[in-house]
């Protein structure tokens, strides 16, 4: 199967650079529609009640998952011609249905039920009102219960019913580099930052927060600090904990609660243990290669998720080094360890992207690591497994998709 995607992946390509070629260099050239600047609201960045998480250097070596891991279950993505994708970017839950999007790779979006069964792909090549050029992210509006994927080449918020029918789109008026969300309200919540260079919108080119409503009008604007384009986000910054969006500012160390009223810090981690990024630093590199120096050697929030009871977050550290940590919200209490070793049929891996749903954690899993941990239980027999997890590492294949696991954290 994976031999089959490739090749059509390959004879895709070069079938969309010679019929789209002078499509897409027109797309990119297009102006953007006009923005009023006089009607856009700044609202407030609140920073006065906020956790303080302190992240301590005692970093326990990689710890058993059964220390850790209360409840698991595994959900296989549903691999055919249609629903193979090549990387996974994003992973969202609403209406008993799993949204996969991987914009690296297939650049489409995939839906599954909440049993992993394929029901349909949206991303078709082309320039009619329901197709795409470079989807960029996606969201879901449950206020109007549509999808929305935003296509960095047009320029839209492409609007899609929860089962995936075309319905409408509509002008953005600025570049967006990572992901959006969408507030309960409707208003969509954009993450922008120098590297979009979105200069044509004045002073709020500096905002890293932008608000449009559903028509894609420019609204609001929040939260600014000093920044180049070397320092541009290297992962999206914008996350949900259910109803609540929060927000995550690369190398900053803070989460913030985004509302249509005002942000409002959450968290913030305290790394005076390590050697903290300075958010100051953020508008004087005249360089990637002076950027990335600096990064190397300080340490900084790289991953964030919250559910209902804990905080999973990954530290990158002095030289790439990471460890990974879970705090407690009851309890206020933080384990950092380095990783796990599995004494039990639980597997997950850190680098990639983590996700909540209500009250468990959601982790990508490739098929090859369930085929190693199937070859490790089978050759340690001091501890059982569950049959219907032995039959799913027995039977999936190597190129299969990835697969989902829920998990939730002990009490701290």
């Amino acid at each position: 199967m994976k031999k089959w995607y490739l090749q059509n992946m390959i004879l895709g390509l070069g079938i969309g650079f010679l019929c789209f070629g002078c499509q897409e260099i027109r797309m990119k050239n297009r102006p953007f529609p006009t923005v009023s600047l006089d009607s856009i609201t700044v609202i407030p960045v609140e920073e006065d009640k906020f956790e303080i998480i302190k992240v301590t250097n005692n970093i326990k070596e990689p710890v058993p998952s059964s220390e850790l891991i209360e409840e698991f279950h595994y959900v296989p993505l549903e691999t055919t011609d249609e629903s193979l994708f090549a990387y996974c970017t994003n992973i969202g839950f609403y209406d008993n249905k799993i949204y996969a999007f991987d914009r690296l790779g297939t650049e489409k979006l995939y839906i599954f039920d909440n049993k992993g069964k394929f029901l349909k792909a949206l991303g078709e090549k082309g320039g009619a009102p329901f197709e795409f050029y470079l989807p960029k992210a996606f969201a879901i509006d449950t206020k109007q219960q549509q999808i929305v994927i935003y296509d960095n080449q047009k320029r839209k918020w492409m609007k899609f019913s929860l089962d995936g029918n075309y319905i409408a789109s509509h002008d953005v008026p600025f570049r967006i580099g990572r992901n959006f969300q969408i507030l309960p309200n409707g208003e969509y919540v954009t993450a922008t930052d120098k590297g979009d260079r979105n200069n044509h919108l004045g002073q709020y080119s500096e905002y890293k927060i932008l608000y449009t409503d559903s028509l894609g009008h420019l609204k609001k604007a929040a939260c600014t600090y000093s920044e180049t384009v070397h320092s541009s986000l290297g992962y999206d910054p914008l996350s949900r904990k259910r109803d609540e969006i929060l927000y995550t500012p690369m190398y900053l160390n803070e989460v913030y609660t985004v509302t249509d009223t005002a942000l409002y810090m959450r968290y913030k981690f305290d790394y005076s243990d390590f050697t903290p990024f300075e958010k100051n630093k953020m508008g004087t590199f005249e360089s990637y290669d002076d950027f990335n120096n600096y990064l190397l050697a300080h340490t900084y929030l790289f991953i964030y998720a919250e559910n209902d009871t804990h905080i999973l977050f990954v530290t990158c550290d002095k030289q790439d080094r990471r460890f990974v940590s879970f705090y407690d919200k009851r309890s206020k209490k933080t384990v950092n360890t380095a990783g796990f070793y599995y004494d039990t049929d639980f597997s997950m891996e850190f680098s990639s992207g983590i996700y909540s749903y209500n009250d468990y954690f959601v982790a990508l899993v490739p098929p090859t690591t369930l085929k190693g941990l199937k070859q490790h239980i089978d050759e340690i027999t001091h501890y059982s497994a569950k049959e219907e997890n032995m039959r799913l590492f027995e039977n999936i294949k190597e190129d299969d998709n990835l697969v989902l696991v829920f998990f939730k954290i002990k009490n701290l």
